[in-house]
């Protein structure tokens, strides 16, 4: 059975032919590749960050004196390096009436060059002005205490709760 159809009919006909193929198109193919993309733009930021700051700590690294480290390694255990970092860290949150809710040093350790990490997970609440006082203390304890991750949530109250990952090194 032949159609027969009129020119304007056959341009019509075309165009809706040719709308649904690019309506296929974009849903089956170019749609997904975009998300991927997009996904994988988003993935690609985040390595580019942990890279700049996987930099900083070497940098940071680099720049002790790591002969010192090795003379005082040598005169403490690693049971001793932890407690006296712990001392440290709840010595600071004390001093700025922080509510310390957490304290919990991880199994693992790594070494860096020539230096070890030791890694606390530390769960606090306070205002934040007195937090802030807090991780500027951090910089100027006698040992080298880095922070992985910081988390800040709203508690009740005026207080901020602060959920950190802290490395120290020795």
């Amino acid at each position: 059975m032949k159609l027969k159809l009129s020119d304007r009919e056959r341009w019509l006909l075309f165009g809706t032919a040719l709308a649904l193929v690019f309506y296929l198109f974009y849903t089956f193919l170019l749609n997904p590749k975009l998300s991927e993309i997009d996904s994988l733009n988003q993935k690609a930021l985040s390595l580019n960050l942990d890279l700049k700051v996987s930099k900083e700590k070497v940098k940071i690294l680099q720049s002790l004196e790591l002969l010192p480290m090795e003379k005082i390694r040598a005169k403490k255990t690693k049971e001793e390096q932890t407690l006296e970092a712990l001392k440290y860290i709840t010595g600071e949150i004390s001093k700025l009436d922080l509510k310390l809710l957490s304290l919990r040093p991880r199994a693992e350790e790594r070494a860096v060059g020539s230096a070890k990490a030791i890694y606390f997970d530390l769960t606090f609440t306070g205002k934040y002005n007195t937090i802030y006082k807090y991780m500027q203390s951090l910089s100027k304890l006698p040992i080298l205490i880095l922070v992985d991750s910081l988390t800040m949530t709203k508690s009740e109250g005026p207080d901020l709760g602060v959920t950190m990952v802290v490395s120290v090194y020795y």
